[in-house]
């Protein structure tokens, strides 16, 4: 992973930040976490963790079987029942699951940042891990 140095976002701070990962919303430094516009100060985060949520489903599950009863029960409405079978394939293959970054403070888990994208959180994980090495 890449580390820039860069000084601190205040005018004429001579505080230096070290970047270890600036994904425009999300940038994590040896000080702060931020993620859209939401700040976490690193020195009270004591670790992190990740959760996974697979996506749901069922939803295009129940329509494609509908659509079959449907099309086997009522020759007329064969057509509509087509449709709804392409709707609840597109569903089955769009659906995507969740990834979290949770954050754990004294004060309890915090879910800091969300993406369907595994390697972002992937990604986000390794630098908050980097960043408290780092710190000591």
């Amino acid at each position: 992973m890449r580390v820039d140095q860069n000084v601190g976002d205040r005018p004429g701070s001579s505080n230096q930040e070290t970047v270890f990962l600036n994904l425009g919303d999300v940038k994590v430094t040896n000080a702060r976490f931020i993620v859209l516009n939401k700040t976490y100060a690193m020195s009270g985060i004591t670790s992190i963790g990740h959760r996974e949520k697979g996506s749901s489903r069922v939803g295009g599950i129940a329509l494609s079987v509908l659509a079959v009863v449907i099309a086997l029960s009522w020759e007329s409405l064969r057509p509509m029942a087509a449709i709804m079978f392409a709707v609840g394939l597109i569903w089955l293959t769009k659906a995507r699951g969740r990834y979290d970054v949770i954050l754990h403070t004294a004060s309890g888990e915090v879910p800091a940042f969300s993406s369907p994208d595994r390697a972002a959180v992937q990604n986000v994980i390794a630098a908050l891990n980097e960043t408290i090495i780092f710190r000591g």
